[in-house]
């Protein structure tokens, strides 16, 4: 083998070598991004939709609107229920009073428009008029909400704390039903 021979065949040598990773290089710089498949999600037992970032909104009976904004939801069909976390709920009455309602989580009655709050239940009015507590029930037949759970109350300079509440969103009347206690504070 003469000694251009020896050249030309590493010449031919370096071009494939050079060509093979210039065409390896290209195909995998030149691939769209493929989407990753999303992760399969198993839903617990009955659950039959699970739905992410949701608003939903109702008028109920007595043209109380319920507006209920969360994380998460699994809606049962077989109960007709629906089970949120990270939940916020907006009630407006009739007479135009509104109450948030904010907890870890819930679930909504579709059927009787119940809806119950656990977990860091934060009620407030928009006179900033405050009530916190670890349950809370909301029904809407009676357009009440009440719990039997620890409850503080904070209406203005005045700060109420006991056990067991009934709230009558139309009339704005509070009971607190057992050991209350009263703070006045200064203003």
């Amino acid at each position: 083998m003469t000694k251009k021979q020896f050249r030309l065949r590493i010449v031919l040598i370096v071009i494939l070598v050079l060509a093979g990773t210039g065409w390896f290089i290209f195909m995998n710089l030149s691939k769209t991004e493929e989407t990753k498949p999303l992760p399969l999600k198993i839903l617990p037992d009955k659950v039959d939709i699970q739905a992410e970032d949701i608003l939903y909104t109702e008028i109920g009976g007595g043209n109380v609107k319920y507006e209920i904004r969360a994380k998460t939801v699994y809606y049962i069909k077989e109960n007709d229920m629906a089970e949120f976390k990270e939940i916020g709920v907006t009630i407006t009455t009739p007479s135009g009073n509104i109450y948030t309602i904010v907890s870890d989580q819930g679930t909504y009655d579709m059927t009787k428009k119940d809806i119950t709050l656990q977990g860091n239940v934060v009620v407030e009015s928009e006179a900033k008029d405050r009530i916190t507590t670890d349950y809370l029930l909301y029904t809407a037949a009676d357009n009440k909400i009440h719990t039997d759970s620890l409850v503080t109350v904070v209406y203005r300079n005045i700060e109420l704390k006991g056990t067991g509440l009934t709230f009558w969103l139309e009339e704005r009347r509070l009971s607190l039903l057992q050991r209350v206690e009263a703070k006045i504070k200064q203003k």
